[in-house]
């Protein structure tokens, strides 16, 4: 009936899928947009007529809806892990199984609380009492095309602000552990941004180089040949041996030649 009105009212609306709204919540038109429904401006009387009808619920606990019955994300989410270990570390009970992302993109939720069937008693024994449903963060504007990690800070903000009002035991995490366990959980990054962990490659002993091994030996070689007893008498032996007569030699006083002795005259 609500359709109807407004496109008797309005023609240009036929054919559109419209969802009302009231004003002040300009968020609220937004996310209306994006879900790919027309935002209709409503008196509020007319909006709590609507949402006590059961028809058209508040946008926000629609999309809390759609969050919760997204099909499961196969995309790598960078930061996961990181997020997962600060909430642990603040929830009691919370395991990292109990962290799940969908494949939902609109603004809002960001993340949510989803209880256990049995809030007193849950159903996996652990006393969480429920669980954390995470939809795919926006694109950061800051690093286009990058998987970043500023979504961490205020995915986990809104998620213990979710848990303080849906969970049974929820209640009010004081700042300097929620601020601890960021700057623990965000360690080993920079600008936003994983750094990659570097593994040291082992680096193999250089070989000997045998042509420096040689020419250490030929030094070694002509230290030992200057060090051999009589090598000068080696020298002469050669010289007499490249032809020198030793009769051509004169004495000192300028005398005859001196002639080898032994031999006949």
């Amino acid at each position: 009936a609500f359709i109807a009105a407004w496109q008797k009212q309005t023609p240009p609306l036929v054919g559109q899928t419209l969802y009302p709204y009231q004003e002040g919540e300009s968020s609220d038109v937004k996310l209306i947009t994006e879900f790919g429904m027309r935002p209709c401006l409503v008196l509020e009387h007319v909006r709590q007529i609507l949402e006590r009808s059961g028809a058209y619920p508040p946008i926000r606990k629609h999309a809390r809806k759609a969050l919760l019955q997204s099909a499961p994300s196969t995309v790598p989410l960078s930061g996961l892990e990181r997020l997962q270990n600060a909430l642990c570390n603040l929830i009691p009970n919370l395991s990292i199984q109990d962290i799940v992302v969908r494949n939902f993109t609109k603004s809002y939720p960001a993340i949510i609380w989803e209880r256990s069937e049995d809030d007193n008693q849950p159903a996996d024994g652990r006393g969480c009492g429920g669980r954390f449903v995470l939809g795919l963060p926006p694109l950061c504007s800051r690093h286009e095309n990058v998987p970043c990690l500023c979504w961490i800070g205020p995915a986990l903000e809104d998620a213990l602000e979710d848990w303080k009002n849906e969970a049974v035991q929820g209640r009010v995490i004081p700042k300097n552990e929620r601020y601890f366990e960021f700057d623990k959980c965000m360690q080993n990054t920079r600008d936003m941004l994983e750094v990659p962990v570097m593994i040291p490659v082992p680096i193999a002993p250089n070989p000997p180089n045998n042509d420096n091994d040689r020419g250490g030996n030929d030094g070694d070689g002509d230290e030992d040949m200057h060090d051999v007893p009589g090598g000068d008498e080696d020298d002469d032996e050669s010289d007499s041996d490249q032809g020198v007569d030793d009769t051509n030699i004169r004495s000192s006083s300028g005398s005859e030649p001196v002639r080898p002795r032994g031999r006949p005259r």
